[in-house]
This record gives structure tokens, sequence and C-alpha cells, in this order.
């Protein structure tokens, strides 16, 4: 399971979205199936918004939500699937809202960038999509 864990200091891609810097009882409410993203292929320096507690065996950088500089565009990432605009849940509406605020904003700038071949790396095919026939291109 997924626990996310905010940076010391709130993200500006959480502005709106009301949240204490550890697991709280909203992200309990939209955690479930949420798979983090391995980012130990990327620069060092690149600080998530928030991150995925692994397994202290691994240890690897874990996150669910995370911005880039790629190219010269910016890219805002989040695990968790804010895709749906009129989603019933409240906790999802507010984390999409808060998130794309934060896009719209002066304030998205990311820090860390990265060629677009690095983010390719960020994906694999999953069991899910072989099952579909589906693949990474």
């Amino acid at each position: 399971m997924v626990h996310p864990v905010l940076e010391e200091t709130k993200s500006q891609a959480l502005i709106a979205f009301p949240t204490a810097s550890h697991f709280d009882w909203q992200w309990a409410d939209i955690i479930q199936n949420v798979r983090a993203v391995n980012l130990d292929s990327l620069p060092a320096e690149l600080e998530p918004a928030v991150w995925a507690i692994d397994d202290w065996n691994r240890n690897y950088k874990l996150v669910v939500i995370f911005e880039l500089a790629v190219g010269d565009g910016r890219l805002l990432v989040s695990a968790f699937d804010v895709t749906n605009q009129a989603s019933p849940n409240p906790v999802t509406r507010q984390l999409r809202y808060s998130l794309l605020k934060y896009a719209r904003s002066d304030c998205f700038q990311p820090q860390v960038s990265v060629a677009p071949e690095q983010v390719r790396t960020l994906f694999f095919d999953t069991r899910i999509m072989k099952s579909l026939a589906l693949s990474l291109k």
C-alpha cells in the first residue's frame, strides 16, 4: 500500500488541498489502487510534492505527485487519477482543482530538467496492458 508523505514545506501544487505533512484522512480516501512512480533513474535533486513510502529493504524513490521541466515544456504528474472533472469523490475533485490551479499559475516552474527519453523510462508495460495487447511506443 502506498502511504503519501509530503515535502516538509508544503508544495504549491497542494496549496488548495487541505492536508498535513503526513498521511491523513483525505489521502486514505483516494489512495486505493494507486501505483507510485519510481524516480531512481532521474536526477537526485528532484524533490516531489508527495512521496510514497517504500519498503525499507529497497528504499526506492517512490512518488505520487511531482513536476519536471521536459525540453521546452513543463510536466506535472499525479499518480492519482484526477482526470474525471465530475468525480463523485470530493477529495479527488479538490486534489484535481489544486493541481490544475497550480499548473496554470506563475508558480509552476519546475526546477529539474530532464530529456523526454528519461521520462519514457518511468513508464513500463504492466500485466493489464499486456493482457489488453497494448504497449508503450
